[in-house]
């Protein structure tokens, strides 16, 4: 039998029906605010459950927004540094190779000279010193091995500043490659240009060995470190976006 009735029995045993309408009416409203209570305590909790959940969401996003924004830093940062690195690269190859061509001005008559001389990228002044010269070919030379040294120096410096401006969103083997190389890039020209005015041909075929021994096989492992890189990079692009289409 239940205990409520047997509870109710006694009441009115010995209170009459008036302590049983009362106890009614109390265990009626008590239960009625305990579950009032409850309803309140579980909307309470569904309530910072929801709080904590919109709040963890938002930081997730915010942390996942910035590995995303420095991913993307990074996949732009790595093409132009390589764009550099192999505009500097050509420049320093040609400037120190032991094997330079030159036409013979010295052989050339008034009309053919004049003619050669206006197609150059040499400037008024270069072209009338030039003209002038007994020999020729040795002041085109000269005046050549400066014009070239500078567009050398200002294709090196680009690249050096750009690593430095930018390293920051490479990772740390890539980037240390990157600053190894423009130093090696800056010794191979300097190598080549105090060589040139000391008039030593063995210094300057040094700064070819540099370029060939020291640059190209780190250059070559660099382009081997990048492309893994960029693989990995499109790989989690493709797996965010089937992420996305799954949500």
């Amino acid at each position: 039998m239940d205990i409520a009735l047997i509870f109710l029995g006694k009441i009115v045993a010995y209170g009459g029906g008036s302590a049983a309408i009362a106890f009614l009416l109390y265990k009626n409203l008590g239960e009625k605010w305990l579950d009032s209570k409850f309803k309140e305590q579980l909307e309470r909790q569904r309530h910072e459950q929801a709080t904590e959940l919109s709040r963890l969401k938002i930081e997730i996003d915010s942390m996942l927004s910035a590995v995303i924004k420095i991913q993307e830093k990074e996949f732009d940062t790595l093409p132009k540094a390589w764009s550099l690195l192999d505009e500097a690269y050509k420049h320093l190859a040609s400037f120190s190779s032991p094997m330079q061509q030159y036409p013979d001005l010295d052989r050339m008559d008034n009309d053919r000279l004049e003619e050669y001389l206006q197609s150059s990228a040499l400037t008024d002044v270069d072209k009338k010193k030039i003209k002038a010269a007994p020999k020729k070919l040795d002041v085109f030379t000269n005046i050549d091995f400066w014009r070239r040294l500078h567009e050398c120096r200002k294709a090196i410096f680009a690249y050096q500043d750009y690593v430095e401006k930018n390293g920051i969103f490479l990772p740390a083997a890539i980037k240390k490659d990157f600053v190894d190389i423009a130093r090696l890039l800056r010794n191979t020209m300097v190598t080549k240009q105090v060589g040139h005015e000391a008039n030593d041909w063995e210094m300057q075929s040094k700064s070819w060995e540099s370029l060939t021994k020291e640059i190209d096989p780190l250059r070559e492992s660099l382009e081997t470190l990048i492309h893994a890189r960029l693989h990995e990079h499109g790989t989690v692009k493709n797996s965010d976006i089937r992420f996305s289409r799954t949500k």
